[in-house]
């Protein structure tokens, strides 16, 4: 299978086939489909950018912001808003490593998760509902594209906390190549989507991502599959963000964005 083709499958329910790659390549195989991780995202942040467009002509823009927002739920799964509820609840209602990495790999959530998750789709949806249906394409691509390229970051320099699993599987397979192009693709796409604005937004990605590899290697010893996800969702925040402040401070645009 392609890599394009494994990235939607393993990042969407977008039906693309089942794979035919042998249990013992699995981990190649997700390597493979690594640099592609941006490319997905902006294209879940495209789709929901034009749901947004199309709901804004009937609807107020916080309800038309949260049917974008469902939209890209449904998309993905709600893949990456998983791991962020279950690295709240591990990471703040465990009391200690054995305790956290157990409650990583537990599927149910408790309370910390619960608010964590809340937390994120609110403000997710209030930023959005900040922009004009044009600002947000760009917004929402970059948003999707360096919120993954954040988490190539983390699977390129962090140890895994455990020796299976997800977050296992991706350092593993994971080489500098796949690493540099992944983050070179989720960089350009975000440049595509802010233009000079990417200067701040990426950063700010870059910094929520830093603050949950430190926090899981305080805690759990290095980072796991949900880390990944909970990185992937405070970096498209941190960028939606950025655009929020752009578009609120009345910021003169840098190249094209905003309009």
């Amino acid at each position: 299978m392609s890599g394009l083709r494994l990235a939607l499958g393993f990042l969407t329910r977008i039906p693309v086939g089942a794979t035919t790659e042998p249990a013992a390549d699995a981990d190649a195989a997700l390597a493979r489909a690594v640099p592609w991780f941006g490319a997905v995202g902006a294209a879940v942040g495209a789709l929901a950018a034009a749901v947004y467009a199309a709901a804004r002509w009937a609807l107020p823009a916080p309800a038309a912001a949260t049917v974008a927002v469902a939209t890209s739920l449904v998309l993905t799964g709600a893949f990456h808003e998983d791991g962020l509820a279950d690295s709240a609840d591990a990471l703040w209602g465990g009391y200690d490593r054995d305790r956290r990495l157990a409650i990583l790999k537990d599927s149910r959530h408790g309370t910390y998760g619960v608010a964590a998750l809340t937390l994120a789709l609110v403000l997710r949806i209030t930023l959005l509902a900040s922009l004009a249906p044009a600002t947000a394409v760009g917004a929402l691509v970059a948003a999707g594209a360096l919120g993954r390229g954040v988490a190539i970051v983390l699977m390129a320099t962090t140890e895994p906390a455990r020796p299976e699993g997800l977050g296992a599987s991706y350092v593993r397979a994971l080489r500098p190549a796949g690493a540099v192009a992944g983050i070179g693709v989720a960089v350009a796409l975000g440049t595509g989507g802010l233009a000079g604005w990417v200067a701040l937004a990426a950063p700010a990605a870059l910094a929520m991502a830093w603050i949950v590899r430190r926090v899981g290697v305080a805690k759990v010893g290095g980072i796991v599959g949900d880390l990944l996800g909970a990185a992937e969702q405070l970096g498209e925040l941190a960028v939606l963000g950025v655009a929020a402040t752009v578009v609120h401070r009345h910021a003169p645009p840098w190249g094209w964005w905003p309009r």
